[in-house]
């Protein structure tokens, strides 16, 4: 009897790294018969094409089991594989910023995109070889025999809840993400999107953000309604997905073109949208509409957003995003009261009164005594949200958990020599939430929901040292 996979993951598409990823094999004669078996795992990731075993490029390790106590060798690859994708800070090759083009990638905040930006760490192909091996008592040689392959996987930088319900087949047992009610891969009208924040957001018209998706045929262009303060049409216009707009016209076995950002917010539509500048300059948007189609045909939910109309309460608005569930990004404005802080911490020494390198021994007033030698500051902002929405307040709890959170700074009207020169370091702060914790809010509970965090800016202010 040759090796068996006994179980593996159910679902070969869209597999969250941060889940268990089990396989099992068994060989029951070579288990029961030989001395110092073990089963072996050569591991192979992809960056952009299906994984060939045969390829020894893309094998990232070896690895070894003993089988249990029923023979089984039990392999769960979860820490191995989640360190080989990660967050996409900055956009992907030939995206689009401002309508310059961003030839090789990475140059540019991935949140400014204007149409589309591929992933270039989110996502990879991950695939297995499985043998098994023991010792020859008469040779002293160790022995490697029937090899077996694994499917080819999707894998992404994402996790899922406890309370995910799992589906299960025999032995094998997965999530699923591409059938309703969890569809993730856009090929029907209720096709999610990769967010865990409100399908209806509000948002400032100097706002940028991305939607992230997940595609494979489907689709072929997204397309954008305007809408006057009474719901009305303004008109509407569509934007296809090409080369030409940073993504390709069709699916191509490529996981970087699989999962797409989507710059959705006002300030990526006002980067390269002459309809919304103008729509904008006149005062007569209020919302608008964004769904991905297939032709004339649906294959997404409706993303709405609000633009918010300036109050006269005269907040600076503070915009965080952070790495949601999906390993792509979530994004609100807090419009209310803001306070900012500032802390520092010195090191200090006692300097003489005198010198005592001169001919003479002078005094001088400035000196002596106990001096700063260096200042360490730190800035730290606490920010309130308006009242909110149950749904507003459930997707803001996965900012408490998010790993990389960011003040993303508004849309500037500059010229394209600067923003060039400057878009590395005026549009994206990297803070640190403090806020260790939050109270569960309801409707039910609460009737009005307001949070209130404090993030810590990571990067010290600037300071002199003596």
């Amino acid at each position: 009897m040759a090796t068996s996979i006994q179980q593996k993951p159910l679902y070969k598409n869209l597999v969250p790294v941060g889940q268990d990823i089990i396989f099992v094999l068994t060989n029951s004669p070579v288990v029961q018969a030989q001395l110092e078996v073990k089963f072996v795992a050569r591991v192979h990731i992809s960056d952009s094409s299906i994984v060939s075993l045969s390829n020894t490029g893309t094998q990232i390790g070896i690895f070894r089991t003993v089988p249990n106590n029923v023979g089984a060798g039990i392999f769960n690859f979860r820490d191995i594989i989640e360190t080989y994708v990660s967050a996409d800070n900055t956009t992907g090759k030939d995206s689009f910023v401002k309508t310059v083009n961003d030839g090789r990638g990475g140059r540019y905040p991935l949140h400014l995109v204007d149409q589309f930006s591929r992933n270039e760490n989110l996502s990879k192909f991950f695939a297995v070889q499985f043998s098994v091996e023991y010792l020859d008592t008469a040779t002293g040689v160790i022995i490697e025999q029937d090899f077996r392959n694994s499917t080819n996987y999707n894998i992404f930088n994402g996790y899922l809840d406890y309370n995910a319900i799992f589906n299960q087949t025999g032995n094998n047992f997965g999530f699923d993400m591409e059938t309703s009610p969890n569809n993730y891969v856009l090929n029907a009208t209720d096709s999610r999107l990769l967010t865990n924040m409100p399908l209806t957001v509000t948002a400032n018209k100097e706002d940028y953000g991305t939607v992230a998706i997940f595609r494979e045929a489907l689709p072929d262009k997204y397309k954008i309604t305007y809408l006057d303060f009474n719901g009305a049409s303004l008109g509407s216009e569509t934007v296809d997905l090409n080369a030409a707009n940073g993504a390709q016209d069709n699916y191509t076995n490529d996981t970087r073109y699989n999962f797409l950002y989507v710059g959705l917010y006002p300030a990526n539509l006002r980067n390269w949208s002459t309809t919304f500048q103008g729509l904008i300059a006149a005062g007569t948007v209020a919302s608008y509409t964004v769904r991905f189609m297939d032709a004339a045909t649906p294959v997404s939910e409706t993303f709405k957003v609000n633009i918010n109309c300036p109050t006269l309460k005269g907040y600076e608005p503070i915009r965080l995003c952070w790495l949601n569930q999906w390993g792509v990004w979530d994004y609100y404005t807090f419009t209310l009261k803001s306070t900012k802080t500032i802390s520092t911490s010195s090191s200090t020494y006692n300097q003489l009164g005198g010198s005592w390198n001169d001919a003479n021994y002078k005094t001088n007033s400035f000196k002596g005594g106990k001096k700063t030698f260096r200042v360490n500051a730190t800035e730290k902002v606490r920010i309130n949200t308006d009242y909110i929405t149950q749904a507003e307040a459930e997707g803001l709890e996965y900012l408490i958990n998010s790993p990389e959170v960011y003040i993303l700074n508004g849309f500037l009207q500059e010229t394209v020599t600067e923003f060039e020169t400057k878009a590395v370091n005026e549009y994206v702060e990297p803070v640190r939430l403090t806020t260790k914790s939050i109270a569960r809010k309801t409707v039910a509970n609460d009737k009005l929901i307001q949070f209130e965090f404090e993030v810590e800016k990571s990067k010290n202010l600037r300071t002199q040292s003596i």
